[in-house]
This record gives structure tokens, C-alpha cells and sequence, in this order.
């Protein structure tokens, strides 16, 4: 089997076992440095060997990203497994005799805490949206007072039809990873968020029974609203390295600090795994110096 359909069968193998369109996207472009490193689609997996993969991870193929920039240590350690989970496959499958990745190692790195939004800079976000008495910015505002409020993901977002929001049990059903419907609880803010931009939805003739829609009446996309939460970013003047999957990190770190339970935050994001969630416990170093303080 030459290595372009190798990827393409791998792809499709994660596709049917529920991987979501994200994780198959990142997993093509890890793979894709692979056959940067081979040129192109024609060699034979069953060539390739443990030295080959050592060669490889040392190449500019591999220690540059798609972006022109660096790979980060996270992103080469992501890289290796990636090489891991595609050789083993390939193994389990027949394709190859022996695994040439075997012996690559994912190193165990610490976590970094990850980029969360300032209360200050979301209230002025917020209040910019409010300023504003287009029917798509009281859209847009209740789209970040969601994603703020529940930590759910974009894609799940977009993905939500009106019946999916039960206000009167305070409920909001989403589509999860591998398409499993699971509730989130709304706060009585998010209640009257809603309640409000239902009504006010009609404006934009829904053509569909897409909870967001576009002035179009169609579904909202993420990459659309992605792009307008970017315009308001600026508008605001607030930080741009802000995006939709930020108010989840932003929520988990907030709940965490409020509670001081990871399981409850692992609840919250619905994460099957508890080490998934434990990058929220990474304090910062002035945390650790104002605890340190009050000893």
C-alpha cells in the first residue's frame, strides 16, 4: 500500500470510530509532514522503517509547521503519537509486518494554563455587542454569552435547533464528540438571554430550524461566526488572541477557582477523562506566590 492511501484509509478509520471533524482534520495535517518528508503519495508503508521515522522527526518537515513557524514541543509530541496511532493501524490491519513507530516515545510535558478572557475585557466586549441594535449583534452577544456560560464548543454551538433549548427546565441539549446528545444546565442569565433571543430571531426569517442562523435564514457557520467574534474583538478593543473555544477554557478555570473541584469541571466541559481537565489546576506562578503569602 503506497503511503497517500494508507493516510486515506487511516482517515476513514477515524471518521467511522466517532472522531470528530477537528480531530481528523489536525491528524491529516500531522500526516501531511510525512509525506512532505517522502515527496509524495507513492511510497510504500511497508518500506518505511524505525530510522526513516528518526530521520524524519529531525527534518524540517516535521520541526516546521504548516504556518511557516516552529512546532512547539506540545505540537512534536502530538506529532509522535499521531505517528504512533497511524503505524499501529497500519500493523493491526496487515498492511505492514512490523511497526516502525513503535519505539517512539510521547514525552510527559506540563501542561500550560491555558489563554482564559478577563472579566473586564468580556464586559466591554458584551457591552460593545449591546451598543448595537442589529438583530445579528444581539445574536452574536448571545452566541458568546453561551459559549461564556455553558463551555460548550463551538461546533456544538452552531449545531444547536430551537428544539434543543428547554427553558423551562433550563436545559440545553448539544450534539457532544461522536454525535452524543448531552444537556447543559443554563443559569437564569442564560434563560433570559435566550428567552429574548427567540423572540427577536423572527427578524431573521429562519429558513431552517437552526437555533443561529445567518441573515441568509441558514444555519450559522463556526468558521462565520469565528470571523465576526474577531471583528467585535477589535471593535472593543480586546484581546485578540481570543477565540470561540477560549470562553470554555474561560468557564473551567472560573468554576474550578469558585469550587475547587475538578470533578465538577470535568462534568461541566464533559470530558470522559479527569486528566483531560487537570491542565485547569496549572496556577500561575503569582497564584502560587499569594497562597504561599498566607501561610
Amino acid at each position: 500500500m503506497r503511503l497517500g492511501a494508507a493516510i486515506d484509509g487511516f482517515l476513514q478509520y477515524l471518521e467511522g470510530n466517532g472522531c470528530s471533524v477537528h480531530t481528523v482534520r489536525s491528524y491529516l495535517s500531522d500526516l501531511r509532514s510525512l509525506l512532505c518528508f517522502y515527496g509524495g503519495n507513492r511510497t510504500p508503508v511497508d518500506r518505511i522503517a524505525p530510522a526513516h521515522l528518526s530521520k524524519f522527526l529531525t527534518s524540517p518537515c516535521a520541526l516546521v509547521g504548516p504556518t511557516g513557524r516552529p512546532r512547539s514541543p506540545g505540537a512534536l509530541n502530538r506529532l509522535r503519537a499521531v505517528l504512533r496511532s497511524f503505524f499501529r493501524w497500519l500493523h493491526e490491519t496487515g498492511h505492514i509486518r512490523s511497526n516502525p513507530a513503535c519505539a517512539l516515545r510521547v514525552r510527559s510535558l506540563r501542561p500550560t494554563p491555558p489563554v482564559v478572557v478577563d472579566r473586564h475585557e468580556e464586559r466591554r466586549l458584551l457591552e460593545t455587542m449591546r451598543r448595537s441594535d442589529d438583530a445579528l449583534a444581539h445574536r452574536d452577544r448571545v452566541m458568546v454569552e453561551v459559549l461564556s456560560g455553558t463551555g460548550i464548543r463551538i461546533g456544538e454551538l452552531v449545531g444547536l435547533d430551537v428544539g434543543d433549548v428547554n427553558l423551562r427546565a433550563a436545559l440545553l441539549t448539544i450534539r457532544a464528540k461522536g454525535g452524543v446528545p448531552e444537556a447543559r444546565h443554563l443559569n437564569r442569565r442564560l434563560v433570559r438571554s435566550l428567552r429574548t433571543y427567540l423572540r427577536r430571531r423572527k427578524r431573521l426569517e429562519p429558513s431552517s430550524n437552526a437555533l443561529f442562523v445567518g441573515r441568509s435564514g441558514r444555519r450559522l457557520t463556526a468558521r462565520h461566526f469565528a470571523r465576526r467574534l474577531r471583528g467585535w474583538l477589535t471593535e472593543a478593543c480586546v484581546d485578540p488572541r481570543i477565540t470561540p473555544h477560549t470562553f470554555r477554557h474561560t468557564l473551567a478555570t472560573r468554576l474550578l477557582g469558585a469550587t475547587g473541584n475538578l470533578r465538577l469541571v470535568q462534568r461541566a466541559l464533559g470530558h470522559r477523562r479527569i486528566d483531560t481537565t487537570s491542565r485547569y489546576a496549572q496556577l500561575p506562578d503569582e497564584a502560587l506566590a499569594t497562597a504561599l503569602e498566607a501561610i
